[in-house]
């Protein structure tokens, strides 16, 4: 999906994908050749890409995203968020199945991911929303922000004057 994703914003070649992959997971991964190559042409059999011959230095295969692919692309945009939302409803279930402690770090680096995420769903929203509903969203933010910053603070100060 994120291939798809990736094309519809701009036409790539191989390389290239593979290259901001690496980069968006900061290097935690990197598929190889043998696995985005056969991919492509999966995806150009089904008809959600097609490649473009690019003339320069060496001719490069360029490849860009079909209506096809727009259409599943989309409805995988909202199978995505539906099982966030599960997921979401399993939270309980999955920090205890975890234990206290690993619970507690899983969350607390998980949260630095969110951190991230959030950034960047801000600096991508591009005026896909007017910025009336930004605003709202930021100020719902703050709150949430603020609410557990003041737990975590009273949590903390509780924990130190035990010691």
């Amino acid at each position: 999906m994120y291939v798809l994703h990736r094309l519809s914003l701009k036409p790539a070649h191989g390389y290239e994908l593979l290259r901001e992959i690496e980069a968006k997971t900061k290097g935690d991964w990197r598929p190889g050749p043998g696995a985005l190559y056969p991919l492509l042409k999966k995806m150009i059999a089904a008809g959600y890409i097609e490649p473009i011959q690019v003339k320069g230095e060496v001719d490069q295969k360029v490849y860009s995203i079909t209506p096809k692919g727009i259409s599943l692309l989309e409805s995988s945009k909202m199978k995505i968020y539906a099982s966030g939302q599960r997921m979401e409803s399993l939270r309980r279930i999955v920090l205890e199945m975890m234990g206290a402690e690993q619970a507690l770090d899983f969350l607390v680096r998980t949260t630095k991911g969110h951190f991230e995420m959030i950034r960047a769903a801000y600096f991508m929203r591009s005026g896909r929303k007017p910025n009336k509903e930004i605003l709202y969203l930021m100020r719902e933010y703050c709150l949430v922000l603020d609410r557990e910053t003041h737990w975590a603070k009273q949590e903390t100060e509780a924990l130190e004057s035990s010691e």
